[in-house]
């Protein structure tokens, strides 16, 4: 081509069509309609939650594996039906509340605790997501998103179980020793040798020491393992930011019951007041002097004197140990 010379029409829609190509060729997302589809199901398909789309009145267009997994209906009999003879007639009402709001803002609603019926004609508690799948208010699907929380309520309910099977039997062991402390007040009383009936009660009462320990340490065990895990995942869904700053409320309490920092600063190897519990507890979670004294709406005289009393205790008197190393030394 002659200097200066510009290109025909022709000449310019093949380089265009060869730009095309290249852009083409270095493009990392060049999947056809498709083969979007097929990755959106293998995505679905691995989701322990189950998926569904629905049209606007709640006919069932797509369920994922999870479904069948979790209400064990065969993925053929659900298509084409309608989504809220699945739901419990007590909550079918709110859903339908939901749906309004849903095509009314075309945003997603809440999270909504209801129950799903099974193949087994059982129900099982879920969380619902439920959002508008188009442009604004005209969108032409519902999508839903599903999450089984039946287990974590089993797990409550037996932990609860648990924790009263152990209540009821320290107050069994109650009544027990207050029968015994009777029968060596009755013996005392008659002049009776008290040598066999004190050996019993000592026995007894070290036995209570030793069961007690062990349900203070099986409760925790159970906190950690059983409730702990699943607040976690529970604080991973689309919850609001109440719901966010409640579970993060419970899930810090729950962390410190389960910790056995405060029962080894209470034992007597320390025999540390309650209000020095306290002050090494933030000692060791790092709050600085003024911070506990505004903390506890007492002096920084006050907090340095239980500073030096924890010391003391603790045997690092006029030790060059820092004290919130070695607090958090013995959790």
């Amino acid at each position: 081509m002659a200097m200066g010379k510009k290109p025909t029409f022709k000449k310019q829609k093949l380089q265009a069509r060869g730009l095309e190509k290249e852009a083409a060729a270095l493009s990392p997302f060049k999947s056809t309609p498709n083969e979007n589809e097929e990755i959106f199901r293998m995505l679905a398909n691995v989701s322990n939650d189950m998926i569904h789309l629905c049209t606007r009145d709640g006919k069932i267009l797509y369920a994922n594996s999870a479904t069948k997994r979790l209400l064990g209906y065969p993925l053929r009999e659900l298509i084409g039906t309608s989504s809220e003879k699945l739901i419990h007639p007590d909550d079918l009402q709110r859903v339908r509340q939901d749906k309004e709001l849903l095509f009314d803002e075309a945003k997603p609603v809440p999270a909504r605790e209801i129950r799903l019926l099974r193949k087994d004609a059982t129900y099982i508690s879920v969380n619902i997501v439920m959002l508008l799948l188009g442009s604004g208010s005209k969108g032409k699907y519902i999508g839903t998103i599903v999450r089984n929380t039946t287990i974590l309520k089993t797990s409550a309910i037996a932990l609860i179980a648990t924790n009263n099977k152990l209540q009821q039997e320290i107050e069994d062991r109650k009544i027990v020793e207050k029968k015994l402390l009777e029968k060596k007040m009755a013996l005392q009383k008659n002049g009776e040798s008290l040598a066999e009936i004190n050996v019993a009660l000592n026995v007894l009462l070290k036995k209570r020491e030793k069961d007690k320990v062990t349900i203070e340490e099986y409760v925790s065990a159970n906190i950690g393992e059983m409730v702990i895990p699943y607040l976690e995942k529970l604080m991973l869904t689309d919850l609001n930011a109440y719901q966010k700053t409640l579970a993060d409320i419970m899930l810090s309490n729950l962390k410190e019951v389960a910790s056995s920092f405060l029962l080894k600063l209470s034992s007597r190897h320390f025999n540390l007041s309650p209000a020095e519990i306290r002050v090494a507890n933030h000692i060791k979670n790092g709050l600085k002097t003024k911070e506990i004294a505004d903390f506890f709406n007492i002096s920084m005289q006050t907090v340095k004197n239980h500073r030096h009393k924890i010391r003391e205790k603790l045997g690092i008197k006029n030790k060059n140990i820092n004290l919130a190393t070695y607090l958090a030394s013995i959790d």
